[in-house]
């Protein structure tokens, strides 16, 4: 009997029942999943700034052939409008970009001159632009029968240009160059002088025979 009595005690020692399994967490598959929240930041509003256009300092000189000459300068913007004006070598002034120049010689600068126009970017600072006029120097030896003809009236016109009158002269004329049609006329006679061609840079010396 005391042998069985020890048996039992060392079953009770043991714990003699059985271990317990996790606890489950049964679900019917309608609830809702949680989800982390998501914070949306506020979007940051940037401030346009609107960059000033920097200055810039024009000079324009304006030349007959090699030599200075005076006239009017004109700045135009992309709108037509005049932005600046003034003389040949004048500093003027204007936001930096692109303009259009336009430049007309004073009377008397060069015979039949027509403005000149050029495309010019402005930058930031200094700019300096040269616009020259090409030029012909131009001298008429008239003739008849061979020999010079000492007075004599020569009215020549480039086309789109004015008028030009020549007089006999030892000293050549400064015209513009291209092609001109002109009038000879000496006592009586009339004479049409088609065909004249003055080349720019060139001095030139025009003969014209007549009977």
């Amino acid at each position: 009997m005391k042998r069985a009595s020890g048996v039992l005690v060392f079953l009770l020692a043991c714990g003699g029942g059985t271990a317990s399994e996790p606890e489950t967490t049964e679900t019917t598959g309608d609830e809702e999943v949680a989800r982390p929240e998501v914070l949306e930041e506020a979007p940051v509003e940037e401030e346009l700034v609107e960059e000033e256009e920097a200055p810039g300092e024009v000079r324009i000189a304006l030349r007959v052939g090699n030599a200075p000459a005076t006239g009017t300068v004109q700045l135009l913007d992309t709108s037509g409008a005049v932005a600046a004006e003034g003389a040949s070598g004048d500093a003027l002034t204007v936001p930096s970009g692109e303009y259009r120049v336009v430049a007309t010689l004073a009377d008397g600068q060069l015979a039949g001159a027509m403005p000149r126009q050029d495309n010019l970017y402005v930058e930031p600072g200094a700019n300096e632009r040269t616009l020259t006029w090409e030029v012909t120097r131009v001298t008429f030896v008239v003739r008849r029968r061979g020999q010079p003809v000492g007075r004599w009236r020569i009215v020549a016109q480039r086309e789109g240009g004015q008028e030009l009158v020549f007089e006999p002269s030892e000293e050549p004329r400064v015209v513009m160059p291209g092609r001109y049609t002109a009038v000879l006329t000496f006592g009586a006679q009339r004479v049409e002088v088609n065909g004249l061609i003055f080349q720019g840079g060139a001095t030139q010396t025009v003969p014209i025979d007549v009977n």
